[in-house]
C-alpha cells in the first residue's frame, strides 16, 4: 500500500486541550480526511532498553488506537524510526492510506525527507 505522508516535526509542548484530547496542528482541508501518527521513542540511559510507541488520531483530534513497543537495546533514533514503522504497520492493516506523522526528533524527520528509499544506509528509513 502506498501512503500519502506529511511529516512534521511537533512542538515539545503537548497538543492537549484541558481534558487532555488530542488536538492535530493543523487546520487544513486537505488534511480533512487525514489520520494524524503521533510517535515518541524512550530509551533508559542505564540499561540501553528502549520502548516506541504512539497514538493515532483523526482529523477532529479524536483517539483511534494507540500502541506501544519493546525494543531491547538500540539508540533514540532508532527507536523513533521503529515508533514510525510500527504505527505505519498497524495503520496499513486498518486500510488508512492518507497519513500525517508527528515526532518531535528533527533528526528523524530530516533523515526520513532528505533520504530515497534506494539510497539510504537505514533499513528502517527504507522500509518506512
Amino acid at each position: 500500500m502506498k501512503y500519502n505522508l506529511y511529516i512534521s516535526l511537533t512542538q515539545l509542548s503537548p497538543r492537549a486541550d484541558f481534558k487532555g484530547n488530542f488536538k492535530p496542528p493543523v487546520e487544513e482541508k486537505s488534511f480533512e480526511n487525514s489520520i494524524f501518527l503521533n510517535i515518541d521513542g524512550a530509551v533508559q540511559l542505564q540499561s540501553g532498553n528502549a520502548a516506541a510507541g504512539g497514538v493515532v488520531c483523526d482529523a477532529n483530534g479524536d483517539w483511534i488506537f494507540g500502541y506501544n513497543r519493546r525494543l531491547g537495546k538500540c539508540s533514540i533514533f532508532n527507536a523513533e524510526l521503529w515508533g514510525i514503522l510500527e504505527g505505519l504497520r498497524l495503520i496499513q492493516i486498518r486500510v488508512h492510506d492518507k497519513v500525517i506523522i508527528q515526532s518531535d526528533s528533527l533528526e528523524v524527520v530530516k533523515a526520513i525527507l532528505e533520504s530515497t528509499s534506494i539510497k539510504s544506509n537505514s533499513a528502517l528509513i527504507r522500509r518506512i
